[in-house]
């Protein structure tokens, strides 16, 4: 199917804004000729090109002749050919946004960055409402702090333009995180509730957004928030009970969330393993702390975070002979990383 270009047809900003968020994004992240390809034939299959201003019947004739070579050249895999085509299009209409969009995505799947780049940015001045997704995510993949800086302000700039755009919001909310503004992302976030509601990933935002500010009394309290809505959702019980342990939460509470995650899901390994550790530091009931950490031996014998645990609930029992052979097979199995504390309760079952 040959593209064919009207006089006065003009892009959809709905199906373009489909297509360029599915397929053109991964070329930027990671370029690959045969998506290429892929994005470049379902683009034209389904119609999505048209010139974006009127242009005179010769210039559109000129410029549907090199839109069809390029296409022939893709087909092909001739990426250098199309890209030559696309430039000539550029020449007869140097202001559309969408044709300097798809060189700038050409360039970065020929490995041609910066000049790729340098259209994207040309693309999102000329049409900043619907040319900013690109462009955003270069910025972003840049990992430079400057183009950090340029990408909030860029993101402040469409969701000014596009209020009622959730995609907008979200891309403010994560260029504020990146920049460590978190006043602004909890702002993006509150736009994003009141367009489409405050549930599970309202809450996960929110506190993602707290523990990265150093905030984990807000961070729980937005977790109970949530639970307030959702007592049943497990994901949010895991993440509050790893609070109340970082904030060094009383027992009894820490006790009742693991109580309640494990009504949840009984045979979570890591919340029964916590658990007892928890009863075994904190005067609780050892022997069921020595049931709990068993079971997780037993579905994970090489575990050397398990083994640790058992070894130690053995040793508060005074059982040092059996609690020795797992704290040394618990040594064996830890990661480096992991070895400092597993040490420290060697060298007190050992007697060293």
């Amino acid at each position: 199917m040959f593209l064919i270009l009207h006089q006065n047809s003009v892009l959809n900003p709905l199906s373009k804004q489909n297509y360029l968020v599915i397929y053109l994004v991964s070329l930027i992240l990671h370029p690959n000729y045969k998506l290429l390809v892929a994005a470049w034939l379902l683009l034209v299959g389904q119609g999505a090109w048209a010139v974006e201003y009127r242009l005179s019947p010769e210039r559109e004739q000129q410029f549907t002749y090199h839109w069809v070579a390029a296409r022939h050249a893709l087909d092909h895999e001739h990426y250098d050919v199309a890209l030559t085509q696309l430039l000539f299009c550029e020449q007869l209409n140097p202001q559309d946004a969408l044709t300097k969009e798809y060189i700038g995505v050409l360039y970065n799947a020929i490995n041609q960055k910066e000049k790729g780049f340098a259209y994207l940015q040309q693309a999102y001045r000329l049409d900043p409402a619907k040319r900013w997704y690109l462009y955003s995510a270069a910025l972003y993949k840049s990992g430079d702090r400057k183009q950090y800086k340029t990408l909030l302000t860029v993101a402040k700039q469409v969701a000014k333009l596009q209020p009622k755009d959730e995609d907008a919001w979200n891309n403010l909310r994560q260029a504020a995180l990146a920049n460590d503004d978190y006043k602004q992302a909890l702002k993006a976030q509150d736009e994003l509730d009141k367009l489409r509601g405050y549930d599970g990933l309202s809450a996960l935002n929110r506190y993602r957004v707290y523990v990265m500010a150093g905030k984990p009394k807000k961070a729980l309290a937005e977790i109970d928030r949530y639970l307030a809505q959702d007592s049943l959702n497990l994901q949010f019980w895991l993440f509050k009970v790893q609070i109340q342990e970082a904030l060094h939460a009383p027992f009894r509470e820490c006790e009742a969330s693991y109580r309640q995650i494990l009504r949840l899901e009984p045979n979570n390994l890591s919340a029964l393993n916590n658990y007892a550790y928890l009863l075994a530091t904190h005067g609780g009931d050892l022997r069921q702390a020595e049931s709990m950490s068993q079971r997780t031996i037993q579905a994970q014998p090489d575990n050397a975070t398990f083994l640790d645990t058992y070894a130690w609930i053995l040793h508060l029992q005074g059982q040092d002979y059996l609690a020795a052979f797992y704290i040394q097979k618990a040594l064996r199995n830890a990661a480096n990383e992991d070895k400092e504390e597993i040490e420290k309760h060697y060298k007190i079952i050992m007697k060293e």
